[in-house]
């Protein structure tokens, strides 16, 4: 191909239509859903947890970090707290409504960053994953699918064009898509390379001595592994083997699904067997992203749903 090929290709893949409309759609449901739990099941203990005078107060906070971005460091009362906790919810509920997504989607990625930070000690992988990505979520117009703000827009579209600020917004849009995509890709492969890297992976004994841990282990199900090593190993092997080649088979459309079953049905079994629910259901959110909008409709239209077809790009460019 030559340079312009390129060019021009870069051009149509990136400039004329967003990407993975349903994708960011889902995730923004998913992340949503993740965080509206958290606050909801820690409610009652919300000021023991990330409070002002809980155990783990503002001042030791403060002190223990010299990167402090969280917005409830910047008042030590409590009804700073109580007013940002509070817009988190409301935030939250409205960012998982799709309603007004150019200005809850940033201000949903300020307070959920300051929230996570606020308290380090309750992050696991999931969590961590989501501080990475808060930004391009910010960016993402997630709205445009399965939201209310994609209902309140019907029927307005053709008379809102002003093509240039859709360009913009479109590049954005897509180069964040891209991101979330490659950050979900090296999670995948650093957490597959560290396994290569230990002996108890190598000998697929790795998930006898996870089932071992209190925290997070199956006493039953370490007994079971026990009795059946060769299926022990093929998990171990398995598993390895997803997170190595995952952003292989990514990158192809034709094996996309698949890759994607396996890495839900890999999650789900860390949810229930480790008890990491919220990690797990962050990540099935975020690879929701992996899929292009053909393939979603492909899955309504098996599944007896009728999903809105494309608008040609001419008539569907927002004015935002």
């Amino acid at each position: 191909m030559s340079d312009n090929t390129y060019l021009d290709y870069f051009r149509r893949y990136f400039t004329i239509r967003r990407l993975n409309l349903y994708g960011a759609a889902l995730a923004r449901i998913g992340i949503g859903a993740v965080i509206l739990q958290l606050c909801l099941v820690n409610y009652f203990d919300r000021r023991l947890l990330w409070g002002p005078d809980g155990p783990w107060s503002l001042s030791r906070f403060e002190e223990s970090t010299d990167r402090n971005l969280s917005l409830y460091s910047l008042n030590s009362g409590p009804a700073w707290f109580e007013f940002l906790f509070g817009l988190q919810i409301v935030v939250t509920v409205l960012y998982i409504a799709g309603y007004r997504g150019r200005m809850v989607s940033p201000l949903f990625a300020v307070l959920t960053f300051s929230l996570l930070q606020r308290n380090g000690y309750l992050l696991n992988g999931g969590e961590n994953l989501l501080i990475t990505i808060l930004p391009f979520l910010a960016l993402l117009d997630s709205t445009r699918r399965l939201s209310v703000d994609s209902l309140l827009r019907r029927g307005t579209e053709v008379r809102r064009i002003r093509l240039a600020p859709a360009v913009y917004s479109t590049i954005v849009h897509n180069a964040a898509v891209v991101a979330i995509i490659v950050q979900v890709c090296i999670v995948y492969v650093v957490a597959g390379m560290y396994k290569v890297r230990g002996t108890m992976w190598t000998s697929g004994e790795a998930l006898y001595y996870i089932m071992g841990v209190p925290e997070y282990g199956s006493r039953l199900l370490q007994g079971f592994l026990a009795e059946h090593p060769l299926l022990m190993s093929a998990m171990a092997y398995s598993t390895i083997v997803l997170q190595v080649t995952f952003p292989v088979f990514v990158f192809f459309r034709r094996t996309r699904v698949y890759v994607l079953l396996a890495a839900i049905v890999f999650h789900l079994a860390i949810a229930v067997v480790m008890a990491l629910p919220d990690f797990s259901f962050i990540m099935i959110a975020t690879e929701m992203l992996l899929l292009d909008d053909p393939h979603y409709r492909s899955l309504a239209g098996r599944l007896g749903f009728d999903a809105p077809r494309k608008i040609p790009p001419s008539t569907c460019s927002p004015s935002t």
